[in-house]
């Protein structure tokens, strides 16, 4: 039994169901946002060379029955994982400006990944075709750089600002190794585990207190037994901040 209110706080009733009957969605303007945003990093697509110190404009597209109601963190994955914005409510058409910072090692390459979350939780995500190189002299990485402010861009030698989220699981579809990240906003008491597809736990990866910043595991495709999992479709969920962030993953054997 479900006790349901509508946005206002007024009282619906209770309403009986199964389980797996259950779908929630938000209806915002009588649009009921049930499909995943889609997103398309437009540039930097690979190639690109920017010089510490300089600014870099990243732009993507976005379709979304509600578009407006989709928010957009932005992330820097390759050697190192930055979020170098977060909550960006940008429409159709997304924009950031984007200083490098100084304790970006120079040499490295990188790939722009945006995720973007509509208003009932649906992700599309979307990573540069190829990779840019990091150019120019920023006298190396700091281990522990000053705290970034809200909303993050992460320049003039900040570091990154955290939100908790639970990171696409790669390569997916696998075979023998698959990576699983997530980033904490702060310290907290968590679960990583594995389903199977009828909610059975098959593998628990981490539970306990993980501290603020990224964590980078990786899952050999067996339960807990140490047994190797049949080819299928599994379910990767972190759960923090009481709340469970799920990705789907595919074994193929």
């Amino acid at each position: 039994m479900f006790d349901v209110y509508t946005v206002l706080g007024e009282h619906v009733g209770w309403f009986p169901t199964q389980p797996n009957d259950v779908k929630f969605a938000y209806s915002v303007n009588g649009i009921q946002d049930l499909a995943p945003p889609s997103v398309t990093v437009v540039a930097p697509n690979g190639g690109n060379y920017v010089e510490v110190g300089q600014e870099m404009t990243i732009t993507w597209n976005l379709t979304d029955e509600y578009p407006q109601g989709v928010y957009c963190n932005v992330f820097l994955d390759g050697p190192t994982f930055y979020q170098i914005a977060v909550g960006l409510f940008v429409g159709t058409n997304g924009s950031f400006t984007w200083e490098v910072p100084s304790f970006i090692e120079p040499g490295d390459t990188y790939r722009v990944r945006v995720v973007a979350t509509d208003t009932n939780n649906n992700q599309g995500i979307d990573s540069s075709d190829g990779v840019f190189t990091i150019a120019g002299s920023g006298g190396g990485k700091s281990d522990d750089p000053p705290p970034c402010e809200f909303p993050c861009g992460a320049g003039g030698g900040k570091s990154p600002f955290y939100l908790t989220e639970l990171l696409p699981v790669t390569p997916n579809p696998f075979n023998q190794d698959a990576r699983v990240r997530f980033t904490l906003k702060d310290a907290d008491e968590i679960t990583l585990r594995v389903y199977d597809v009828s909610g059975r736990v098959v593998r628990t990866m981490a539970s306990g207190y993980h501290g603020r910043g990224i964590h980078d595991l990786v899952w050999d495709g067996r339960d807990d037994s140490g047994r190797e999992l049949a080819s299928g479709v599994y379910f990767i969920g972190l759960r923090a901040e009481n709340r469970e962030m799920t990705q789907k993953v595919v074994v193929v054997k």
